[in-house]
């Protein structure tokens, strides 16, 4: 008998868009977009925190194809070795 896991969190490159900045993030599948980009928005510009206002109007993409703030990681495909981008 097997016994798989569920996977929970993944690895991902998230990259900020016209500018040279790039980290890796293990991130939560289950977590909403607009929640993981309150974290790792404010850790790319090495603050601890920015303004909500700020964030409002940052997306993430992948392959060029925006996506929806209240979806997940796991409801977009989004697996290890991903790349993301922010604009």
């Amino acid at each position: 008998m097997f016994i798989i896991n569920k996977v929970n969190n993944i690895i991902v490159t998230v990259r900020m868009k016209n500018e040279n900045r790039q980290a890796d993030f293990d991130l939560p599948l289950d977590e909403s977009l607009q929640s993981i980009m309150s974290v790792v928005y404010p850790s790319m510009l090495q603050m601890s925190s920015v303004e909500e206002e700020s964030i409002t109007y940052k997306h993430f993409y992948i392959n060029g194809k925006m996506l929806d703030k209240d979806s997940t990681l796991r409801e977009n495909a989004i697996w290890d070795g991903n790349i993301l981008e922010i604009n």
